[in-house]
């Protein structure tokens, strides 16, 4: 097949990528027929709805979808746009889909390209088209990020320029119908700005932070999960030890001689108690963070005087800052960690020792009666 009469044009306009969240869950059981006859429905009802919209569908990638639409930049776009992806939610929902999307308006390039068996392509090129990409790729699930140029912003560039020059605002999905040009355009509502947050470099840094504290986390309830099993290990062979005395509960009596049987069941009663406080060092709580105002540890967070403080401050939070105090969180995090399988060692130590010393109890105190 040979390009035919292709045609390249510089338009205003608005580009619109989607991705369903939960197509895997509902795809998982599917052979290849069923699948592809779904997505062949799909895909013609969200053509069909495009349409209705003004706006085109060039390309489908697997559960995902690119659409478009040529229009000047003004709020007649916008509510174009909302109500687009309005009726796309509502379509979704019929069928039981969840998407995310990203909104991204200004310049772009579009080539018609006409083949000889008489298809017609659509292929978008340009910085505007890059960024609505980037944006989906980092779109939380049921969520919708926009950039829309603010007033006297260009509408074209280099990606660094859009990408860093303009505000971009996350929406969910279920309030679509909130959407204005006020709102999306406002820094307020750019608490975690993802247009900074996408320079390369920086996004790397926020990337790994997240998956550090994730990490860190998953290592913390590893602990406390061994932790919580040991002390009840350790407490039932230490009421085992009490309550299985064939004269009684243990005596206090000096003046009773000791025997062998009663030395090591003492012994163990005493490590075993001693395995059950070390795994208590473990479950508690050991932030040791002072009380004072912060960002990421709800201790200092609740130190803010009130939820409207505490927002207005997260508000004049840069990149660099958000860094910062992911940072110092991990760190802090860690050393919790450290401490809590510090005691978690020493209470598998003393819940070894004092299992040990129980089975030595067992045999000697059955070597005795026999």
């Amino acid at each position: 097949m040979t390009a035919q009469n292709n045609t390249l044009q510089f338009v205003c306009g608005a580009v619109v990528l989607v991705d369903i969240d939960n197509y895997l869950r509902i795809a998982e059981d599917w052979d290849l027929s069923n699948e592809a006859i779904y997505l062949a429905r799909l895909y013609a009802s969200m053509e069909e709805l495009a349409c209705a919209h003004g706006f085109v569908l060039c390309r489908t990638f697997g559960d995902g979808f690119l659409f478009y639409k040529k229009a000047a930049i003004t709020d007649t776009l916008l509510n174009n746009c909302r109500a687009f992806l309005v009726s796309a939610r509502d379509l979704a929902g019929q069928k039981s889909l969840e998407f995310k999307a990203a909104l991204v308006a200004g310049e772009f390039c579009v080539e018609v390209r006409r083949r000889d068996n008489c298809n017609i392509e659509h292929v978008l090129t340009g910085a505007v088209v890059n960024f609505a990409g980037k944006l989906l790729g980092v779109s939380a699930r049921a969520t919708l990020l926009i950039s829309w140029p603010a007033k006297g912003q260009p509408l074209c560039g280099s990606y660094k320029d859009i990408s860093i020059g303009r505000n971009v605002s996350a929406v969910p999905i279920s309030q679509l119908e909130f959407v204005s040009r006020s709102r999306i355009t406002s820094s307020t509502l750019n608490i975690f700005s993802m247009a900074t947050a996408l320079d390369e470099p920086s996004a790397m840094v926020l990337t790994l932070g997240a998956e550090t504290k994730k990490t860190i986390v998953e290592m913390i309830k590893i602990a406390d999960d061994k932790a919580k099993t040991v002390f009840a290990a350790s407490a039932g062979v230490a009421a085992y030890l009490f309550t299985s005395i064939p004269q009684g509960p243990i005596s206090f009596d000096l003046s009773m001689p000791l025997d062998a049987a009663m030395l090591i069941r003492a012994l163990a009663i005493c490590t075993l108690l001693s395995c059950c406080g070390f795994a208590l060092g473990v479950i508690l709580p050991r932030m040791n963070t002072q009380v004072v105002r912060g960002r990421v540890f709800f201790g200092s967070i609740a130190a803010w005087g009130s939820a409207a403080e505490y927002a207005a401050d997260m508000a004049k939070l840069r990149r660099d800052d958000i860094i910062r105090e992911n940072s110092i969180h991990n760190y802090e995090i860690s050393w919790v960690t450290v401490r809590k399988y510090r005691f978690l060692r020493l209470a598998l130590i003393a819940g070894l020792a004092g299992f040990v010393m129980t089975l030595i109890h067992i045999v000697v105190t059955k070597i005795g009666v026999s």
